[in-house]
């Protein structure tokens, strides 16, 4: 959660798609903003066929989604290897609830059939000041493969920090286009994550939408 801060004092981060100047207000409101988001999503995803997202979930009450027994069943028929990932934490004790990286070089994929087109990938994790956080390193890398086949599948790789020196932890939206424009019905999405620097990492939740 955003702890209390000097609002007044500028610093800039590269966010996701984000690189501005930036305040713990104005970061604030725009995570609010963007997790909103993420949260309806989420939520329509949970309750029934989405009309939005072809997979996505977010650890948080709102969302259904509270406990390790929730993150592993949203997991589960997707998670295709996994080395060093895991399901770990509290609803209301810290650490919170979440998919922890608890290696150097942890790694998981995920294989997830298109049920409409979609665009887009967001991950929510925890950007964060402690010692775990320092110098560590996510690497995305995203592959679509055709239904019909034929032809390579269409590759992007992208990269997200844990820390930063604002002396406060919060969950920060990532969102990056899927290769090739995205996947159409029916397609294949392959999502790789390898921890590339530090020990430790928290990912809160994973959407892949038509927005």
């Amino acid at each position: 959660t955003m702890g209390k801060d000097n609002n007044d004092a500028p610093h800039t981060k590269h966010l996701g798609s984000y690189q501005r100047e930036e305040t713990v207000a104005s970061l604030n409101e725009r995570w609010k903003r963007d997790s909103d988001t993420i949260k309806k999503e989420c939520s329509e995803r949970t309750e029934g066929p989405s009309e939005v997202c072809t997979y996505a979930w977010m650890v948080n009450p709102m969302t259904g989604i509270t406990n390790t027994h929730h993150v592993d069943q949203m997991l589960k028929g997707v998670l295709v290897h996994n080395d060093g990932w895991k399901a770990a934490g509290k609803p209301v004790r810290q650490p919170r609830t979440g998919w922890y990286a608890q290696k150097a070089k942890a790694e998981f994929s995920l294989k997830i059939v298109a049920s409409l087109e979609t665009k887009y990938i967001t991950l929510m994790t925890m950007k964060s000041y402690g010692p775990n956080f320092k110098d560590t390193n996510l690497r995305v890398v995203l592959r679509v493969a055709s239904e019909a086949g034929g032809g390579e599948p269409k590759v992007s790789e992208h990269s997200i920090s844990g820390f930063h020196e604002m002396p406060t932890s919060i969950h920060i939206p990532h969102k990056f286009e899927l290769p090739g424009g995205g996947a159409n019905k029916g397609d294949t999405i392959l999502v790789g994550v390898t921890l590339v620097s530090g020990a430790y990492f928290k990912v809160n939740g994973i959407a892949l939408c038509t927005f």
